[in-house]
């Protein structure tokens, strides 16, 4: 039988048949064959395989083919086949040893592979999206089983993705969100491809609520899936900042509504934008109300209030921002302080908003404060007026008391020189009596005047500070008052080294000194064993101390802040003006000084004096 007719029982097969002989050259191939071979008959019968598929002989395939035709045993693959133009086909191969060499009995696999390795692909590319994605998927049972859940449940809601399989969905949604939810679903069940979108919460595997937004697609009709699919997104973030935002919004509208000043704003048709309840409260006390919308410039007063406001509000349509004081005179006299200030949107001015605060307190409290202040500027002029005045009557009284001590004096001391006179020429005891009289008369006449004298110089005269030689001073007030009356008899003991020296006024100083020694010889006890007045000095810091002290009668300590004031005098005591210890504590308070009084009565008195040392001038 002729192998091209034997073979023709062969041309009405599907699968593709070729004949190959042991030359490997192809003796026959089937119309099925030729439909996804690149050659036609004439091209490939009589011609070798090695000729038109150049490095076949180097394939897998070709060792098969070969095996098969040496060794004569059947064989079956799946193999992939690269053509010469690149092409690629997939073949299921039947291989069998046949007399005239093999016979190999292909089928066409390659669109088949191709959809299957498109499909490979899809679900790949569809898997990497999914799990990739930070949204969530899910697939559900009618009844809401879970059947599956994207790897994204892990890092939004806690759960590994097979811990929610076989879990029903209604456990993870928040009881508040659960009744609206299920109906949806369940409306939706009965209708194939339809959704609907949720925001609800859904609880995390640690207890806590995530915010979530998606949808649910009926998708039980759809071979394959055949589940109610969701797809849903972590909105927790943006839900804080949408209740952050109503807040901030109710927080502010309280704030607004809360405040007393009234707040509005308008359009540049002076049409009312918005407003607060203090504005709207405001306009209702007129018996009107005022809405959004209505025309601002109708509610004012009077024609002159419109028009002051109608220019106000173009101000800040301009770009302006500026402030008025709109008083409103009457019984019920007001103030009130407004602030305009255009509204941007973008690059245009779409309106002004307004701020108005009641500064009627205010108002009359500045009121009140320059009433005050010109009260007070008229007092002081007053003041001054009178201080002048009394400065000059001071002034004048200084003159008159200096004047009139120092006229005083010379008649005295001319007085004095006649009873000398007298005394020396007289031999008569009573007369000797009654001039010794005179005399003590005469010298505290004069020692008062001395007095008034240094207290007007106190206070007349400046600080002329020098270095003072302290003991020197001492000594040298102590051998000018030796022959006072009560002196005889008196110890004086002077208790400090030469090194000693104060920066301040000599003068002042030894009026302290006089006075103080004076006084310690005055109140000695007369009946007294031993008169003792000691007078000491130390340096401590930048001050120097220096202490009278004496055994005579003692000052009692009720009395102890009297002996300062002018013309006080003992109870039961001859001797003194009351005018000594004054000066002494004026001239002390003039040298910023301090003095105090250690006494008691019959225990004698220490007087303890504190006198600063003058800053010296530099040379």
């Amino acid at each position: 039988m002729n192998p091209d007719t034997r073979f023709l029982i062969l041309d009405t097969l599907l699968e593709g048949v070729q004949v190959i002989d042991f030359d490997f050259r192809y003796l026959y191939v089937n119309d099925a064959l030729l439909e996804y071979s690149q050659f036609n008959r004439q091209q490939l019968v009589g011609s070798r395989v090695m000729d038109l598929y150049p490095g076949v002989e180097q394939t897998p395939l070709f060792a098969v083919l070969n095996k098969c035709m040496t060794e004569r045993i059947a064989d079956r693959l799946e193999t992939e086949f690269k053509f010469p133009d690149g092409a690629i086909g997939y073949f299921d191969l039947s291989i069998q040893p046949i007399p005239e060499g093999i016979l190999i009995l292909s089928v066409n696999r390659t669109e088949q592979r191709k959809a299957a390795l498109m499909i490979q692909k899809n679900e790949a590319r569809f898997r990497a999206l999914i799990e990739k994605s930070k949204d969530m998927k899910t697939l559900a049972t009618r009844d809401g089983v879970y059947t599956y859940a994207s790897p994204a449940v892990l890092s939004v809601l806690g759960y590994h993705p097979e811990e929610l399989v076989n879990t029903s969905l209604f456990n993870l949604i928040h009881a508040d969100d659960l009744e609206v939810f299920t109906a949806n679903r369940t409306e939706i069940i009965q209708q194939p491809g339809a959704f609907f979108t949720f925001t609800q919460r859904r609880r995390h595997k640690k207890g806590h609520w995530v915010w979530c937004e998606g949808t649910v697609t009926n998708m039980l009709h759809e071979p394959g899936i055949e589940a109610m699919v969701s797809n849903f997104r972590d909105i927790s973030e943006r839900k804080a900042a949408e209740q952050q935002r109503e807040f901030d919004r109710n927080n502010l509208d309280a704030l607004i509504n809360n405040t007393p000043d009234l707040m509005w704003s308008v359009d540049h048709s002076f049409n009312l934008i918005t407003s607060n309840e203090p504005f709207r409260q405001a306009v209702n006390q007129s018996g009107r109300t005022i809405d959004r919308g209505d025309h601002v410039l109708s509610y004012a007063y009077s024609a002159d209030h419109a028009k002051r406001f109608q220019a106000a509000y173009q101000r800040a349509f301009a770009g302006e921002p500026f402030m008025i004081t709109e008083h409103t005179e009457g019984p019920s006299e007001s103030w009130m302080e407004i602030s305009f200030s255009p509204i941007h949107k973008n690059e245009e001015i779409i309106g002004a908003a307004c701020h108005g605060r009641d500064i009627t307190e205010r108002k009359l409290s500045e009121l009140r404060l320059i009433r005050s202040i010109r009260e007070r500027e008229l007092a002081e002029a007053e003041l001054m007026k009178k201080n002048e005045e009394l400065q000059k009557t001071n002034s004048e009284l200084d003159r008159f008391v200096y004047s009139a001590s120092h006229d005083l004096r010379s008649p005295l001391t001319s007085i004095l020189g006649l009873v000398n006179l007298l005394e020396h020429e007289s031999t008569e005891p009573q007369t000797a009596e009654y001039c010794a009289m005179i005399r003590d008369s005469i010298n505290r006449l004069d020692k008062f005047i001395w007095n008034i004298l240094n207290h007007s110089r106190n206070h007349r005269a400046d600080l002329d500070c020098k270095s003072i030689p302290v003991r020197k001073t001492v000594e040298s007030s102590i051998e000018q008052l030796r022959h006072m009356k009560n002196a005889a008899g008196i110890q004086f003991k002077v208790d400090m080294d030469d090194t000693v020296v104060l920066y301040s006024d000599q003068q002042r100083f030894q009026i302290i000194l006089d006075n103080l020694i004076s006084n310690s010889i005055k109140f000695q006890r007369q009946d007294a064993t031993e008169k003792i007045i000691r007078i000491s000095a130390s340096q401590k810091g930048d001050s120097v101390v220096i202490q009278v002290q004496d055994n005579g009668i003692g000052i009692p300590p009720e009395y102890h802040d009297k002996v300062f004031k002018m013309f006080f005098r003992l109870a039961n005591t001859q001797a003194g003006s009351g005018i000594g210890l004054y000066v002494v504590k004026e001239t002390i308070e003039k040298l910023k000084g301090s003095i105090e009084i250690q006494s008691g009565s019959g225990k004698g008195c220490s007087f303890v004096v504190t006198l600063k040392n003058e800053p010296r001038e530099r040379t």
